[in-house]
C-alpha cells in the first residue's frame, strides 16, 4: 500500500507543479502584454505633447523673430528650451533660395562658415514659406531622421523672412 500512496503523492506533487509552471506562464504572458500596451501608450503621448510642444515652439519664436533682422551670424533673441535635462532643442532658421533652402542660423554648433543648402524638403517647408503656415513633419538627411517643427517668419512687410 506505501508504495502505491507515494506513487499517488508523486503524481499528485507532479500535477501541481505542471499547474503552478502553467499559471506561472500565463501571468508572465500577461504582464508581457500589459508591458507593450503600456510602453505604446506612453510612446504616443511622449510624441504627441513633444510634437505640441514643438509646434508651439517654433511658432513664438516665429513672433519674436518676426521685428528681427534675419541674417548670417545673427544672434538668436531667445532661449533655447531643453525637452529633457542638458538636451536643447535645435533652431535652424532657413531663407528659400530657389528650389531650395539656405540654412542662416542654427543653434546645434554645427560649422557656419559653409552656406548649408537644405534640398529635396517636402511639400511643408514650401507650404510654410508660401502659405505661411506652420507645419509639423519629418525628413531624412544623410540616415539620419529629423523630426521638425516649422513656421515661417512674417516680416513687418508681411512677408516671409524666413
Amino acid at each position: 500500500m506505501s508504495r502505491l500512496s507515494e506513487i499517488k503523492k508523486l503524481k499528485e506533487r507532479r500535477s501541481i507543479a505542471a499547474t503552478i509552471g502553467y499559471c506561472f506562464i500565463i501571468v508572465l504572458v500577461v504582464l508581457y502584454v500589459m508591458s507593450n500596451q503600456l510602453t505604446g501608450t506612453y510612446t504616443v503621448v511622449l510624441e504627441s505633447e513633444r510634437a505640441e510642444t514643438m509646434q508651439s515652439l517654433a511658432v513664438v519664436t516665429s513672433a519674436a523673430l518676426g521685428h528681427t533682422k534675419i541674417n548670417e551670424g545673427m544672434t538668436f533673441p531667445i532661449a533655447i528650451p531643453e525637452y529633457a535635462k542638458d538636451k536643447p532643442y535645435v533652431y535652424d532658421i532657413y531663407t528659400k533660395a530657389g528650389n531650395s533652402f539656405i540654412r542662416l542660423y542654427t543653434s546645434s554648433g554645427a560649422d557656419t562658415t559653409e552656406p548649408y543648402c537644405l534640398s529635396g524638403v517636402g511639400d511643408e517647408y514650401n507650404n510654410c514659406f508660401e502659405l505661411q503656415d506652420e507645419a509639423f513633419t519629418k525628413r531624412t538627411e544623410e540616415g539620419v531622421q529629423y523630426v521638425c517643427a516649422i513656421a515661417p517668419i512674417i516680416s513687418q512687410e508681411n512677408t516671409v523672412a524666413g
